[in-house]
């Protein structure tokens, strides 16, 4: 079994060639004219871009030695499990994951869902456009029925499709051809007991993973630019950048030297930013600088707190752009809103991984739907016996007596009821706890310190 995260380089001579077929068509000699005549080469482009909202990552197939996606499925009917790859890809036992896979002909879109190790199962149910019937074929059907276009309810023969499966069993399949000849639109209709919708990259040192929002559609498309990275400093003057996302001030943010991407040659009148989420950038919101500046080979950028973006599942910055060139670009950095601790938000010993406040459909039918998630960063088993969530309504949670979350390990605390395990615990509430509108969370250690103090505001 070869290594995780391990893959071979990708045959660069045959992504060479597939970068360029448009540009040749086009009769641009190798590269993409665009933007009043800048030209990207064809060799400078990676094989696809992928795009959710005004997030977009280069997209390089995974490839294995010279088989078809077939054999790196490895699909086996029979034993549960139903595939076996010769690569590690799940890192996340309940996971559901995208790739193209790039075979001896042509390129494949792969989906992968559950994994051997989870003890719960899944439903990923997917609506597709860009896929042709008469063009490609689903080269791996798992799960199948027996009967054409039809397995694990295949609803519009390549147009929607349902997966499912049980604990320690996975579920998936594979479309081939046509990909890149048009846009691939891939909407997450439902995904259940899934904690993480992921896509896969290779690159030289091996998978990367890129993860989703699950509220949003993923495009696949070939590049006509590529996508650059670019240093970016939230708050230059404060190492621990603590800010009061209520206050009537301004925060300032730098993109400097030192990535793929010179601040010179960005346009500050295309820049998006979103504190806290990538959840918004990826549904198209975000909010612009209200002034900007260049400075010894700076570009400063400020924006006025109350018209910018606040949604603070996360301690990052995510921001999007272009250059004056063509190329998008992006950048993030830590931020610490409200200050928690002094700002000492990388000693803290728990962080809030992510939220879901809105559930699908009627909260008040459907409480599991809501739910925080907690991620031990201490280093090492994190005692929670004594811990409380609680809201601005002062509804509070109490862990249960002798939880005990292993290192680097995430729980979700579902608002509704059920059997709590490892990952997943249950607060027991007749209502929704969450405000859809603005609200805010609050997580005490047994001495009623405010370890984690985040608001996700109204607006």
């Amino acid at each position: 079994m070869t290594p995780p995260d391990s893959l071979p380089e990708a045959d660069v001579s045959r992504r060479e060639l597939l970068g360029g077929v448009g540009a040749l068509a086009a009769g641009f000699g190798g590269g993409v004219v665009f933007n009043g005549g800048a030209v990207f080469p064809s060799r400078k482009l990676p094989p696809y871009v992928a795009r959710q909202g005004k997030l977009r990552w280069e997209l390089h197939p995974l490839s294995y030695k010279d088989w078809t996606v077939g054999e790196f499925y490895d699909y086996r009917p029979q034993g549960g499990q139903s595939a076996d790859f010769p690569l590690d890809l799940s890192a996340v036992e309940n996971a559901s994951r995208i790739f193209v896979y790039d075979g001896p002909v042509d390129d494949s879109v792969a989906f992968y869902h559950g994994s051997a190790e989870a003890r719960s199962g899944g439903t990923a149910f997917f609506k597709f456009s860009g896929f042709s019937r008469s063009k490609g074929e689903w080269a791996v059907r798992d799960d199948t029925m027996g009967v054409d276009d039809d397995f694990e309810k295949w609803e519009g023969g390549n147009s929607k499709v349902k997966w499912q499966w049980g604990p320690h069993e996975t579920d998936g399949g594979a479309y081939w051809g046509t990909v890149g000849e048009k846009k691939v639109k891939i909407y997450p209709k439902t995904l259940r007991g899934v904690d993480s919708w992921r896509l896969l990259s290779q690159t030289s040192a091996g998978v990367r993973r890129i993860e989703l929002d699950q509220s949003n559609p993923l495009y696949i498309e070939s590049p006509k630019r590529p996508v650059r990275t670019v240093e970016m400093d939230v708050m230059p003057d404060d190492p621990k950048n603590v800010f009061d996302p209520y206050a009537k001030g301004r925060i300032t943010v730098v993109l400097q030297p030192g990535a793929e991407a010179d601040p010179k040659n960005i346009d500050p009148g295309n820049v998006s930013i979103y504190f806290g989420s990538r959840a918004k950038l990826a549904s198209g919101s975000g909010a612009q600088p209200q002034k900007y500046y260049e400075k010894d080979g700076k570009l400063y950028l400020e924006f006025k707190l109350q018209s910018a973006g606040f949604e603070l599942d996360s301690d990052d910055a995510y921001l999007t752009t272009k250059s004056k060139d063509g190329a998008w670009i992006r950048g993030r950095d830590a931020i610490n809103p409200g200050g928690v601790d002094g700002g000492a938000a990388a000693s803290r010993p728990l962080s809030l991984y992510g939220y879901s406040v809105d559930a699908t459909g009627d909260d008040s039918t459907n409480l599991d739907g809501e739910w925080v998630e907690l991620k031990n960063t201490s280093g090492g088993p994190l005692d929670l016996t004594g811990w409380t969530i609680s809201d601005t309504d002062t509804n509070t949670y109490t862990f249960p007596e002798g939880f005990t979350l292993p290192a680097g390990e995430s729980v979700r605390v579902h608002s509704g009821s059920g059997t709590d395990g490892t990952n997943h615990l249950y607060w027991g509430a007749s209502k929704p706890i969450w405000q859809n509108g603005g609200d805010r969370i609050v997580v005490r250690n047994p001495q009623n310190e405010a370890v984690i103090f985040q608001v996700y505001p109204s607006g």
